[in-house]
């Protein structure tokens, strides 16, 4: 015989009780006396043979069980969402929000045509940019938190479904004010130009690109600048206060107009390789297949 299923208004009123640490105010949001809720909580105690909380002065407090229950309880929550999502999707064209893992720089320049491209095609789409640290989005994703990753060095996993989309040259770029600098060098010589230097060295896309490469010959130059912000390293960049390594993506432009130059760095071709990821057991909504289609095909002739 199957297992009897929970009825889902009693994981409510727990989810309500969890968020808000008291029955009265649980019962206040769901709009029931406060005995009823307490019937539910204890109704839903009895089916699963054990308490959920403990009745502090603080206020309610979980249990093992119930901090067990809670985290299901959210799993629940996604996997609903993500059914309803693409349920719609079969009689509906593409709608709704996508939230996207990304970086600020692959937006505002390596993405942006395919973007514009694919709000025209898609009209009843949205799409939220999460700029979090790297492993911050790595665990949103992996939560069902993030529907996608637009990323770059994303580590093998096997509960991620990764689609390469381009390889990005890295480039070292100096200003002007180094004209005297041949247009290739030794790497043992970058120690002697001053370096506008990314201050978390431990962040995946840096390691992979820049410090197992040049790493060693980076930290013996003086650090002028250290910081997070790309942008300020190529305006800084350009005013000759430093040399520093940034996708090349992001200095087209400077590089044809001459305000920076690619230097060379010898034996030494820096890159970083962007991929579209999903959750390998995601339900995927039809707005975000759109999104990874429209992405995909854009780069389609650099991979």
């Amino acid at each position: 015989m199957s297992e009897p299923l929970l009825d889902l208004r009693l994981l409510h009123c727990f989810e309500a009780v969890a968020a808000k640490g008291s029955l009265t105010a649980a019962a206040k949001e769901l709009h029931v006396t406060q005995p009823a809720a307490t019937m539910q909580l204890k109704r839903l105690e009895a089916q699963l043979g054990g308490a959920l909380f403990e009745r502090q002065r603080r206020g309610m407090v979980m249990t093992r069980l119930g901090k067990l229950l809670v985290e299901y309880v959210g799993r629940y929550r996604n996997l609903a969402t993500a059914i309803a999502r693409v349920a719609s999707d079969f009689a509906e064209r593409p709608r709704g929000r996508v939230t996207v893992g990304t970086y600020t720089t692959a937006t505002s320049y390596l993405l942006r045509k395919c973007l514009s491209s694919f709000f025209r095609s898609h009209p009843d789409v949205s799409l939220f940019f999460d700029y979090s640290a790297e492993h911050l989005l790595m665990s949103r994703l992996r939560s069902y938190d993030l529907d996608c990753g637009i990323m770059a060095e994303l580590p093998d996993a096997s509960d991620l479904d990764r689609q390469p989309i381009v390889r990005v040259p890295m480039v070292y770029v100096v200003g002007k004010r180094f004209g005297a600098l041949p247009d290739t060098i030794p790497a043992d010589e970058l120690q002697n130009v001053p370096f506008l230097s990314y201050s978390n060295p431990e962040e995946r896309v840096y390691q992979q690109s820049v410090v197992r490469h040049v790493g060693v010959f980076l930290e013996r130059a003086r650090v002028v600048v250290e910081g997070e912000n790309q942008e300020t390293f190529k305006r800084l960049a350009i005013d000759s206060v430093g040399a520093t390594i940034l996708p090349q993506y992001m200095v087209e432009r400077e590089l044809k107009t001459g305000q920076l130059r690619h230097v060379k760095i010898a034996h030494h071709k820096l890159h970083i390789d962007f991929s579209f990821a999903t959750k390998r057991d995601a339900l995927l909504s039809a707005a975000t297949v759109a999104l990874r289609r429209q992405v995909l095909a854009a780069f389609a002739g650099y991979r």
